[in-house]
């Protein structure tokens, strides 16, 4: 969902270093996990690599376009 942002402003450059990025930790984590829970490690170093992926694009995200929420803009007295 957050990839929208990135199509929009047309960097879409930035995707291809995510994702090759992405491809790098998931070679290095299948190598650990599968030798330590085979068929089972690939899913869970897959899974790891796409949960990396989504907080990379959507901080990446937030960088190219001016979300229109800020989480951190409020102060605890605020609330």
């Amino acid at each position: 969902m957050v990839v929208n942002y990135i199509f929009y402003v047309k960097k879409t450059y930035i995707l291809a270093w995510v994702t090759f990025f992405s491809a790098g930790i998931n070679i290095i984590l299948n190598y650990f996990f599968i030798k330590a829970n085979g068929a089972i490690g690939a899913a869970q170093a897959t899974t790891i690599t796409f949960f990396v992926q989504f907080i990379i694009v959507w901080i990446l995200s937030a960088k190219v376009y001016k979300m229109p929420w800020n989480l951190f803009k409020y102060k605890v007295d605020d609330l």
